[in-house]
């Protein structure tokens, strides 16, 4: 038997294991196709097929289980935590200042987890302890307090106010207090999202160059970054010596939008650490955002309508821009540090094929960006809410 090659390994679907099945049963003489559907002998044919076709899936999945480029949610998790002892971040809680104001005749006690508040999106919070409120607190007639409430379910959606989310804040209170009104609402912590199978595979890419001692190392800059806070999702590094010979900079961000001034101060000090305490030998920097601005139309055909295909087209959209790295694409001999207005519009035909079917008629003419997007060294792109207008293809287009 020939050695079987890794890209032997493929899934197959139960037509292909069939077909191949009756091709050996035509190749011993048996006319296998003459046999009458329901019969034990083509019932035999198709349960083996069927069962191949499973076999080969679950093949697969071994193929590509224990390794970090190609093993997927629980398995890469599985494997970064046995093979890399890198564990994933899993997903916080987003929390918010919000002040409740008591009208005039109107007093209540309020305790932990007494007031839920609601968004129109479905999320709801709840108050826990913090900022400085001292449970059970009187809220008496005529007086306001600030309270923290949480999210009852973690991720980065529930960052209400974000651009990305939802353009107004509107929190009703779900819990019945008389006389009591939402008077004032400020995001006080942001969610965070499970860390995702791209950063995790990158913080399991650089792990080795991580146990080394040398300096000057990219991937070993950009691992001790990532391990300084889960919402530090982008790095770049200037190892250019910006302040002369051994110095460097590391440009951080989040997911969709620049670092916060906490996570420059948790990365600075962790970097800080690995050049004793040389100030000067690096510097965490917030990486500057150029907000992806998406205007123009979108035509396809068949019987769909813009609601059957714009979610699908934003949350591709945000998919390729969130996965572009700081500093944008570099096609070095051609253009570097942009985002290729040809690839904008890729994205977007190909999410309107994966609704409207792969042969269907799917073209976009934009208006913005109306070239390459250029993105400054070190940059982060961040999308903004596209506005893009659906138009239906007609007969004869």
């Amino acid at each position: 038997m020939a050695d079987l090659l890794w890209s032997d390994v493929v899934e197959v679907s139960p037509a292909q294991a069939k077909q191949r099945l009756l091709e050996m049963l035509d190749d011993a003489e048996l006319i296998a196709t003459s046999w009458q559907e329901g019969s034990v002998s083509a019932t035999h044919v198709e349960m083996a097929a069927e069962t191949e076709a499973r076999l080969s899936k679950i093949v697969v999945f071994l193929k590509n289980a224990f390794q970090s480029a190609t093993a997927k949610r629980e398995t890469l998790t599985r494997t970064s935590s046995g093979f890399f002892d890198n564990e994933r971040e899993e997903a916080t809680h987003s929390q918010h200042l919000v002040t409740l104001a008591a009208a005039v005749g109107f007093s209540h006690s309020i305790d932990v987890g007494d007031v839920v508040l609601t968004h129109p999106d479905g999320h709801s919070y709840r108050n826990i302890e913090g900022n400085s409120v001292v449970y059970p607190h009187n809220l008496a007639s005529g007086t306001s307090q600030t309270f923290l409430f949480e999210c009852e379910v973690a991720g980065s959606a529930s960052n209400i106010g974000n651009a990305l989310t939802l353009a107004a804040v509107t929190l009703s209170l779900e819990t019945t207090l008389a006389g009591v009104t939402i008077t004032d609402h400020a995001l006080d912590e942001a969610g965070i999202d499970e860390e995702s199978d791209e950063r995790l595979h990158e913080r399991n890419t650089n792990k080795w160059s991580g146990l080394g001692s040398a300096e000057g190392i990219d991937e070993r800059h950009t691992l001790l970054a990532l391990s300084s806070s889960p919402s530090i999702i982008h790095v770049a590094i200037d190892s250019t010596n910006p302040r002369g010979e051994g110095t460097f900079d590391v440009y951080i961000a989040g997911l969709d939008a620049t670092a916060s001034d906490d996570d420059v101060a948790k990365c600075q000090a962790v970097l800080r650490r690995h050049v004793f305490g040389r100030d000067n030998t690096v510097q965490t920097k917030k990486s500057p955002t150029v907000d992806v601005e998406i205007v123009g139309i979108v035509y396809f055909s068949g019987n769909f309508t813009q609601e059957d295909i714009e979610p699908f087209v934003n949350e591709a959209l945000l998919a390729f821009v969130r996965s572009t790295p700081s500093g944008g694409f570099n096609f070095a001999p051609g253009p570097s540090n942009i985002i290729a207005r040809n690839d904008i519009e890729s994205v977007i035909r190909e999410a309107v094929r994966g609704v409207t079917g792969a042969n269907s008629k799917a073209t976009v003419t934009l208006s913005s960006p109306s070239a390459d997007l250029p993105i400054p060294q070190f940059g982060r792109p961040i999308l903004a809410t596209p506005l893009l207008v659906y138009q239906a293809i007609t007969e004869g287009f």
